[in-house]
């Protein structure tokens, strides 16, 4: 009925099927999976076929029922399947696209669905998810986060030390983009992008972003980027508000990889 047509849609949410649906996802998932992952497609496909209804209406009526909270759960037992399947990988893709959108909803729909129990759950299955979906994720917090109401909740859900894990997890793998990094550095190319950053030249737009991204290189890129002042320059832009972003970054990670190195050395 709810992937019919736009006019059965609205009867079955007229009818009460959203309560259904929302139903579906409390079921126990080892003997009624099926009905879970109804659940799941079904409150996808009610986003998908909106129709003229606004996704925000449909995000305050889920947001009664305390959606994210069975949602999380069901992420969490669909992480823990030993089995990777393309319908496990498209159910965790649906359930991380659906926490996004009720990020975009109303600021009201933010705050109801901020909740702690929820955030630390899918904080906590973060680094199982796959990268894009990761991202998205990572899109859901960032929009819970641009609201001063929902700060301390993300506080109290140990937030800031997921990340901090999450970051330092994946500096620690190694990826080719670093090592063409480093290249690029031990053969000089930071002092050319700092003598470029001096002029007014259009290279200077295309110079400025591969010098912010030299602090995710490796130990000896990082180390041409100290010898000519690197850290200085990061700071400096601190100043640019079109690059202050950008800037912090570059100084947290430049942090993040002194700390390990600290720890590494102890």
């Amino acid at each position: 009925m709810y992937q019919t047509s736009t006019l059965t849609l609205q009867m079955f949410v007229s009818a009460g099927g959203l309560n259904v649906l929302v139903e579906f996802l409390d079921e126990d998932y080892d003997s009624a999976r099926d009905l879970v992952l109804i659940g799941v497609n079904g409150i996808w496909n009610v986003f998908e076929l909106q129709g003229p209804t606004p996704k925000n209406d449909f995000c305050r009526i889920f947001s009664r029922s305390k959606i994210l909270d069975p949602l999380a759960l069901v992420l969490h037992r669909v992480l823990d399947e030993d089995v990777e399947s393309d319908l496990t990988e498209l159910i965790e893709g649906r359930i991380v696209n659906i926490f996004y959108l009720f990020s975009q909803a109303e600021n009201y729909v933010k705050e109801v669905v901020a909740d702690r129990q929820v955030l630390k759950s899918v904080l906590k299955d973060l680094r199982r998810m796959t990268p894009s979906h990761q991202i998205t994720m990572l899109k859901f917090i960032k929009n819970l986060s641009m609201l001063s109401t929902t700060l301390e909740t993300l506080h109290s859900a140990d937030a800031i030390d997921m990340f901090i894990d999450l970051l330092t997890s994946s500096m620690k793998k190694e990826h080719p983009h670093f090592h063409r990094q480093e290249y690029a550095a031990v053969n000089g190319i930071i002092p050319i992008l700092l003598k470029i950053m001096k002029t007014d030249r259009p290279p200077k737009e295309f110079a400025l972003p591969i010098l912010c991204d030299m602090a995710h290189s490796g130990s000896k890129g990082r180390r041409y980027l100290w010898q000519n002042k690197g850290l200085d320059f990061y700071v400096s832009l601190l100043a640019d508000q079109y690059w202050q972003v950008t800037a912090l970054d570059a100084i947290f990670v430049w942090y993040v990889y002194f700390r390990l190195a600290i720890e590494d050395s102890s």
